[in-house]
């Protein structure tokens, strides 16, 4: 162990690959020691390889995937034990598609488990049905890292019951921290491409992230936000209104003015998500007298209010239709915002917070001609003299993402093929 600590604390020292290859060999063989050394040995094994994917690769040439998993086989482990083998795994495939690909790939002994290809998982899926909630949290830790194969999404390799299930009855865990672990692996888990996520609905888990979007804990809500996100990708327009329904739209307003910054990106990043695709899902944003977009709207005022410090300079040449010629190369900055040390202030938060905004409105305003008319109310008429300071800015913005989101709002509003497009370009125009 202590070599371990002087490897994370000076990583300049031990670099030799025998000696990193011996201390790996070791820890796996304490993992067969059946008292505290034994119980202990996944954790430092875990601390040695976390985030290093040189050592997670060494770590797998040495069968570090088949001997945890080898471990996990053997049944009615001690809690501490259980939990720290599947952190090991967690750390194993945090990183490199290889370590999950060997994970998945590896089959029980006929003694363990019929269940063929699902019965790895299922080792894994029965520490959440565990006694112990740190062994729960564990668990979901492990399914988070597992699930980060792009490869087995596409092929909806993990929406099946028996990961689902027990996943959805961890959220009922007292523990924030263990139903943020478990929020953290079924937010991976409903991305599935094959948009196949009726099992989700149907055991009730879309419910339940609803109910934990409520919660008194700023991190489940985020957590919950983030994976309702997930869940609405590509999702067609019967589950989207049926996640609306749920939710209400009084309730995603208030979760976009959270005190909270994190649970007001992902609120917005949300709404963004269920009104991109379909006509009928941007009338969301209409609901309860416009509720939605007026807190879109307060949002991006305060981030933009609160945060953006540039020094606009006037200038006849960089009005409005000036600015967004040039964003049209939206990774050219000009020379006067290069060296603007008060726009780097602008927070990471913030940021996000602006653009995740404005992709919202740019997914609302592709919409029909009351979309975009509402969407003009809420960029120009509700912020009165500071209009020109708010929307120049934003396109002065270094953030390109930022930039990027304000171009592409202002494209489809005045979009030639609308009937209101001349108007509306003229009200832009004012800004020059």
């Amino acid at each position: 162990m202590c070599l371990i600590v002087i490897r994370n604390s000076f990583p300049h020292f031990l670099q030799d690959i025998g000696i990193k290859t011996k201390l790996l060999h070791i820890l796996l063989e304490l993992l067969d020691d059946p008292g505290q050394v034994g119980d202990e040995a996944p954790f430092a094994f875990s601390s040695l390889i976390a985030q290093k994917e040189d050592l997670q690769k060494l770590a797998l040439e040495a069968d570090a995937i088949d001997k945890l998993h080898h471990h996990l086989q053997k049944g009615s482990l001690h809690p501490r034990r259980y939990k720290g083998i599947l952190l090991a795994l967690a750390d194993m495939c945090s990183k490199l598609e290889s370590c999950r690909s060997k994970f998945l790939s590896l089959q029980p002994s006929a003694a363990s488990s019929p269940l063929g290809d699902a019965a790895v998982l299922d080792l894994v899926t029965d520490a959440l049905t565990d006694d112990s909630s740190d062994v729960h949290a564990a668990g979901c830790i492990c399914l988070k890292s597992v699930t980060r194969s792009i490869k087995n999404l596409s092929a909806g390799y993990f929406m099946k019951e028996i990961i689902v299930i027990p996943l959805v009855q961890v959220f009922l865990d007292p523990s924030a921290s263990v139903q943020v672990a478990a929020l953290g692996a079924i937010s991976n888990i409903v991305v599935d491409f094959t948009t196949n996520k009726s099992i989700f609905v149907q055991c009730g888990g879309m419910k339940q992230l609803v109910q934990l979007a409520k919660s008194m804990e700023s991190a489940v809500r985020s957590n919950a936000l983030w994976a309702l996100k997930n869940f609405v990708i590509l999702a067609d327009n019967r589950l989207k209104e049926g996640v609306f329904l749920e939710l209400t739209a009084s309730l995603i307003s208030s979760l976009i003015c959270d005190p909270e910054p994190s649970v007001q990106v992902q609120a917005l990043a949300l709404v963004r998500n269920l009104v991109n695709g379909f006509i009928n899902s941007i009338e969301f944003v209409s609901a309860e007298d416009g509720l939605i977009l007026g807190a879109i709207g307060r949002q991006l005022q305060s981030a933009s209010k609160a945060e953006i410090r540039i020094g606009f300079k006037e200038n006849n040449e960089r009005n409005f239709a000036t600015l967004i010629v040039g964003w049209l190369d939206v990774n050219k900055l000009p020379e006067h915002v290069h060296g603007s040390s008060r726009e780097n202030n602008l927070s990471a938060k913030s940021r996000k917070r602006l653009w995740t905004g404005m992709y919202s409105l740019c997914n609302v305003v592709s919409g029909n001609e009351f979309h975009k008319e509402a969407v003009m109310h809420q960029l120009f008429s509700q912020m009165g003299d500071k209009n020109q300071s708010f929307m120049i800015k934003v396109l002065q913005s270094n953030d390109s993402q930022l930039r990027k989101a304000t171009v592409w709002t202002v494209v489809n509003l005045t979009c030639p093929s609308s009937p209101g497009a001349f108007g509306r370009f003229e009200n832009c125009a004012t800004l020059g």
